[in-house]
């Protein structure tokens, strides 16, 4: 069975311009194209959606006519048509995924909200940081402070990189990736350059973790949310010690 993955919009997700929109009902072949070259030139589609993953993504079954050029799950061909969507090869983990990316936008960046008695506040990241540094440098709790990142936020990326890499392969990764940093680096242009990227890296954990949130242990979404809840909350997050997250007031 083969599939093409579009946009909302009904143009391609994974590159190329194309306007499907008036083939997408209509079931009419595309214009042909000569010189068929997987993933240089032609109609692509896939076997395996899931390896093509996007926010806001659209699945239709479809065929290929004419010459073709194949590689893994990929297809390239003269002209294909649109045979009908197919909803339910969306699976639900990844709308979670999309809801969660939406709402990146409307975290309010830096207007400091109430803070948890639980963490650890700082004015500034520069203060954080080094803060973290004194904590750790202590030789009686380093041991503890590696222990613990292991069994906390390295814990839950490795969790979700083995789960996700069994549920839907290493494609999931990169999905995550560019739709959380697009719409971090977009909400956060003020911010400085090290900030977002904390805010980054938080929102990608949490978005893997979002696809995998069925298959690991609870302590990972928990642990996961609790770090975005930091920048929902107008602050940002440099790291945790000892379980505790170093939050700052302003970048």
């Amino acid at each position: 069975m083969l599939y093409k993955v579009l946009n909302a919009d009904l143009t391609p997700a994974h590159g190329g311009s194309f306007d499907y929109a008036p083939y997408a009902k209509s079931g009419k072949w595309t214009p042909g194209i000569t010189n068929v070259c997987i993933c240089e030139r032609g109609y692509h589609l896939t076997t395996d959606p899931l390896k093509w993953l996007a926010v806001g993504m659209r699945v239709f079954k479809a065929q290929g006519r004419g010459a073709s050029s194949t590689n893994d799950d990929k297809n390239a061909f003269a002209s294909i048509r649109l045979l009908e969507e197919r909803p339910d090869h969306v699976p639900k983990y990844w709308h979670d995924v999309e809801n969660f990316v939406a709402s990146i936008a409307a975290v309010p960046w830096f207007i400091n909200g109430e803070a948890l008695p639980e963490w650890r506040v700082f004015e500034t990241r520069a203060a954080t940081r080094a803060a973290t540094r004194a904590a750790t440098r202590d030789a009686t709790r380093a041991a503890t402070y590696a222990a613990t990142r292991a069994a906390t936020w390295a814990a839950t990326w490795a969790a979700t990189w083995g789960a996700t890499r069994a549920a839907t392969r290493a494609a999931t990764y990169d999905a995550t990736y560019d739709a959380t940093h697009d719409a971090t680096w977009a909400a956060t242009w003020a911010a400085t350059w090290d900030a977002t990227w904390d805010a980054t890296r938080a929102a990608t954990l949490l978005a893997r973790v979002l696809v995998v949130a069925a298959t690991i242990d609870k302590q990972h979404p928990e642990h996961a949310k609790a770090r975005w809840d930091v920048w929902k909350r107008g602050y940002g997050l440099y790291c945790d010690v000892e379980g505790v997250l170093y939050v700052y007031k302003q970048p």
